[in-house]
């Protein structure tokens, strides 16, 4: 917590500091971060080379995105702040490669469970696409997996709640809700809280860029037919989520997991290659 003796949820994510706590009492403490996000973002950048593999596109413009992208999406330089944020990224990506395979492949590989599963155990706002991914399954006629990656994707947020409740501090961490309280919508009703967050965040430079990318991921949509069209209307969706309830900025951390989710999406899916590079360039300018 904040003060000694006194328990508090001071942060946001319900996993992360739980991986810093055994290292504490030992002076190299200080670097267990920066080794983490060094080892996330080498294995971040692994699985979004995974999703180009999958590209039919000429090979320039293949290794052009497998290059630019982890490096103009700055995957780096939210390793930087050493937070939580990198192992975000990769669970993103993993939930994507393991969504790719599902629909090219039919097979409901471990990188999918374990991606689901960290997504929102690393960051509330993972459940999205957490969500989304079980619902691709459903959808596609594996009724009971959809239904267990759904249970999945919420077990590690439950028990969370759950275990705050239990110390009385309250269901949501102490940044959640001065977040929610200074955030997009403010107190303003929800629809309009909707709109309002969706202003706020398309007039930041990483809004802007996520919408570009969400964008491109309703592109993906139109071209896409049978489970293709649902990975692309899952990747739409939480992409849309975000820039209307979630946050953009921050020492710039929020969104790249969210640029991360919409570009490596649509890559995935293999649609409009060119236009991605576009994408992936401005995103980075």
């Amino acid at each position: 917590g904040v003060n000694a003796g006194e328990v508090s949820s001071s942060a946001s994510s319900p996993l992360y500091p739980l991986l810093l706590v055994p290292f504490v009492n030992f002076d190299w403490a200080v670097y267990v971060p920066v080794l983490v996000n060094a080892v996330a973002l080498v294995l971040a950048a692994w699985v979004w080379g995974r999703l180009v593999l999958e590209l039919t596109a000429p090979p320039p413009i293949r290794f052009a995105i497998a290059v630019l992208g982890p490096v103009l999406l700055n995957f780096a330089g939210v390793a930087f702040v050493s937070m939580e944020h990198t192992l975000h990224v990769l669970a993103t990506l993993m939930s994507l490669r393991g969504l790719q395979r599902f629909v090219l492949e039919d097979v409901l590989s471990w990188i999918l469970w374990v991606g689901v599963f960290l997504s929102p155990a690393l960051r509330l706002e993972g459940l999205a696409l957490a969500l989304a991914a079980g619902g691709v399954v459903f959808l596609s006629g594996r009724f009971v997996m959809g239904l267990c990656l759904g249970a999945l994707a919420i077990l590690p947020i439950a028990l969370f709640v759950v275990y705050l409740t239990s110390l009385g501090v309250g269901p949501l961490p102490n940044s959640v809700m001065a977040k929610l309280g200074d955030g997009a919508g403010g107190s303003a009703p929800f629809p309009q809280s909707l709109v309002d967050g969706f202003k706020i965040n398309t007039l930041k430079w990483g809004g802007r860029a996520l919408l570009f990318g969400t964008g491109l991921a309703l592109v993906a949509l139109v071209l896409s037919q049978g489970r293709m069209r649902l990975m692309a209307l899952a990747v739409f969706l939480a992409g849309l989520a975000h820039l209307l309830v979630g946050q953009i900025g921050w020492l710039d951390r929020y969104e790249v997991y969210a640029l991360a989710l919409t570009f490596g999406g649509v890559v995935a899916i293999g649609r409009a290659p060119a236009l991605t590079l576009v994408g992936i360039l401005a995103s980075g300018l």
